[in-house]
């Protein structure tokens, strides 16, 4: 005997006779007639007065629960696909069952007997048909190859910044991820702007992200924002958080070490060109010698400082004179000297005109 709906109208401490409303009353004996005697945990009342008794032949079943998980291709779940289940034990199949997916693609449905069914999960004029022997928590998952479901929304993340300093450099992390979170990100640009300065980010193909990025130097709350722009659905969306910097500027680095490493190293180097240059003065009449005497060039003496030079010279490499006019051999010594000279310089013979 059960009472699903039993209103008891009078109770006392000590009552012995209590009267009890019933709306139904299932039993598997027909004669059923009051009065009854009812148990309540471990006291036994008499003289129970039932005012209505309604006597039917009923049958209390067991359900078999069956869950029907309902996939695109990808794995994504499927919200509103229809799952209806016939039983295959008649011809034609009966339709026993039919439910919606949840947000979740999940459909929970209870069965009557454990045997044979035939379950059609259908979403977007797309079915999929499985027989199964249902037995009771039994999982079933139908996935659609002919659906690929895209993603209408991004879903994105900011991980709590802690409280930093003025010119304090922190990190914003977070995750950027689709509504459906069995595809991956991909092909996304984001955007991190802190004080109005913006700071491009790379996000990482599970979803991640990171940036460093510089506190503002005045003390404050500042908004944190990402905006994330999605060129593989053509979607976008932003998310903002709280930046709160407290103390002084922190002091700028130290460039000093720095600056005189440079100024020294500029020092040396001007002495090294210095000191290249001025044996390059020195050698350079030995250069020019070197490079007349590999073209084989005639060779005379110098009027002034009487060394071997180039015949083509202008000026001596060694002492510095310079020739403005053609020279000439002397007769009585071979030196060359200027054409018009009347005198050699070298051995003091006098020339006629």
């Amino acid at each position: 005997l059960n009472t699903i709906i039993a209103n008891i109208e009078n109770s006392f401490i000590n009552a012995t006779n209590i009267n009890i409303s019933a709306l139904y009353l299932w039993a598997n004996n027909t004669n059923l007639t009051s009065p009854l005697t009812f148990s309540m945990g471990n006291a036994y009342l008499t003289n129970v007065t039932v005012m209505q008794i309604t006597s039917i032949d009923a049958t209390i079943y067991r359900s078999w629960w069956v869950t029907v998980e309902v996939t695109d291709l990808a794995g994504s779940a499927l919200h509103n696909a229809t799952v209806t289940v016939y039983s295959t034990q008649t011809e034609p199949f009966k339709l026993v069952a039919s439910s919606l997916t949840d947000e979740n693609g999940t459909a929970v449905i209870a069965l009557l007997t454990d045997t044979n069914y035939l379950i059609n999960a259908t979403y977007e004029n797309c079915t999929h048909c499985i027989y199964k022997y249902i037995e009771n928590n039994t999982r079933i998952t139908a996935m659609l190859h002919e659906v690929i479901v895209k993603p209408s929304s991004l879903v994105i993340t900011i991980t709590p910044i802690p409280e930093v300093k003025a010119g304090e450099v922190f990190i914003v992390t977070g995750t950027i991820n689709y509504n459906i979170k069995t595809i991956s990100i991909e092909n996304v640009t984001a955007t991190i702007t802190v004080n109005g300065k913006p700071y491009s980010v790379d996000v990482n193909p599970d979803g991640t992200y990171s940036k460093e990025i510089t506190a503002p130097n005045k003390g404050g709350t500042y908004p944190v924002k990402i905006t994330v722009v999605d060129y593989a659905y053509n979607l976008s969306a932003e998310e903002t958080a709280q930046l709160i910097v407290k103390g002084k500027p922190a002091p700028p680095p130290d460039y000093t070490p720095l600056i005189a490493g440079t100024v020294i190293a500029v020092v040396i180097i001007i002495i090294i060109g210095v000191i290249f240059f001025k044996k390059r003065e020195k050698i350079k009449p030995y250069l020019l010698i070197l490079k007349a005497k590999i073209k084989k060039e005639e060779f005379i003496e110098c009027g002034e400082c009487g060394k071997k030079i180039p015949g083509t010279f202008k000026k001596c490499p060694y002492c510095g004179a310079e020739f403005e006019e053609e020279l000439v051999k002397c007769s009585e010594c071979s030196a060359f000297i200027p054409a018009s000279a009347d005198k050699c310089p070298k051995c003091g013979a006098m020339f006629e005109e």
